[in-house]
């Protein structure tokens, strides 16, 4: 069966706000079959682990053919959630081909509809920048309430960047001295959100815990059918630079973010030493082998940072330099990184569009279908650089200011001169 996914609107079937709440455990949404846009179907996009759902054999990508003997072809999402409506439920789906039923009755499980109803609230308002849940300014400089409030007892609010429009929002679902507490917490809610997204986001877990750093995060992205949606998700675990305890926090980036497209490579138009170059540059950076395979000589005002062995023609220079950033709005950590940096200076407008085009089409040539590329959006870049394209690996494209792997810039420097730089990270 061939399924195409126009769209996957997400909605809770469930609203009462308890700590148990009794329901069958899933999630569905509306999508249209290829060639056939004008059917309405129904598409499972998340079970609950030990749900009863999970137990009866739902998977996630089944199509549902009927509840309780009604199918659910061309019927409106309220039609559908009448049909879950009965304690009792057969459900008919239809997955490779084949239709299977399933029977399951509901039953109490931990899902705090409470805290997804917040977050799905959330989510929809983050293209809009929250308007509709920005409150009073806060003491603290560009920080606002939020009218909805994640959890009891702790601040959820809306922080300004400074350059350009856009607002994130910042929810603490924890503080405290206590490590194993914060653990706790982050499991309960990353299983939580997991459910919440489920096929409709890629997610990204990274985890530290030697004895000098206690970093947790799951990255999460709405995802289209050839790229993302807006707004990214973070939960975090981590220890608080400003207050030395222990937190748990959510954080939603909101405003315009680009759409992504999808890579075509036509490797036969790009000259090989510059695919290999390119290959062998991010082969390093995955392997962690940055250092030593491409650090060349110390810089003089920089012992940490390095002229780079390996460069591309007519480049000005090649760096690896080392760079700290933070992470999840500046409370949650620091990471040291490298990033390898090649520039051409002093061109003119002429000079810099072409050598900005060319390097375009060779970068996506020398990788492969599994990267996508998008131009930032925004009034930071807009400010900062003419134009900016990024080539992101599509199962790591989850946060990709931070986590792309190729940027290509071209920057004006006014007077007529321009910078053409390559960063890969």
């Amino acid at each position: 069966m061939k399924k195409g996914v126009l769209a996957l609107v997400f909605f809770l079937y469930y609203l009462t706000a308890v700590a148990q709440v009794n329901a069958f455990g899933l999630l569905y949404g509306q999508g249209r079959g290829e060639g056939d846009p004008f059917t309405k179907r129904y598409i499972i996009t998340s079970v609950y682990p030990g749900s009863p759902a999970a137990r009866a054999g739902i998977m996630v990508g089944d199509e549902i053919v009927s509840v309780n003997g009604t199918t659910v072809l061309n019927k409106t999402t309220q039609e559908v959630r009448n049909l879950f409506a009965p304690e009792r439920a057969e459900i008919k789906i239809l997955r490779n081909n084949e239709e299977y039923i399933g029977t399951f009755e509901k039953a109490d499980l931990d899902i705090d509809t409470t805290f997804l109803a917040d977050v799905d609230q959330l989510t929809k308002q983050a293209d809009s920048n929250f308007i509709l849940v920005k409150g009073p300014e806060r003491e603290e400089a560009l920080v606002y309430d939020s009218k909805i409030q994640l959890t009891p007892g702790y601040r959820t609010v809306l922080k300004k960047h400074l350059m350009f429009k856009q607002y994130d929002l910042f929810g603490l679902l924890y503080s405290g001295d206590s490590r194993r507490e914060a653990e706790k917490v982050y499991s309960k809610y990353e299983k939580q959100l997991s459910y919440y997204w489920g096929s409709r986001a890629y997610s990204q877990k990274y985890r530290s815990n030697d004895d000098t750093t206690f970093l947790q995060q799951t990255y999460f992205s709405k995802k289209l059918l050839n790229g993302f949606e807006t707004y990214r998700t973070t939960l975090a675990a981590y220890i608080s630079q400003q207050t030395h305890q222990y937190e748990v926090a959510l954080v939603i980036e909101g405003g315009p973010k680009p759409v992504c497209t999808f890579v075509k490579p036509d490797t036969a138009k790009t000259a090989r030493d510059f695919r290999e170059t390119v290959q062998y540059l991010l082969l390093s950076f995955n392997n962690n082998k940055a250092v030593e395979n491409i650090a060349g000589e110390v810089l003089p005002n920089d012992s940490t940072s390095y002229q780079s062995k390996y460069c591309f023609n007519h480049a000005t220079s090649c760096y690896l330099l080392n760079d700290t950033y933070e992470q999840a709005n500046d409370t949650i950590h620091n990471q040291r990184k490298y990033h390898f940096s090649a520039e051409y200076k002093w061109l003119n407008a002429k000079q810099a569009d072409s050598l900005f085009n060319g390097l375009y089409t060779a970068i996506s040539n020398s990788l492969n279908g599994g990267y996508v590329r998008y131009e930032k959006a925004g009034e930071l870049a807009q400010l900062l650089n003419k134009k900016n394209v990024v080539f992101a690996l599509d199962r790591d494209h989850l946060m990709p200011s931070k986590e792309h792997a190729i940027s290509l810039f071209l920057d004006d420097n006014k007077n007529n001169d321009y910078t053409v730089r390559i960063e890969i990270e």
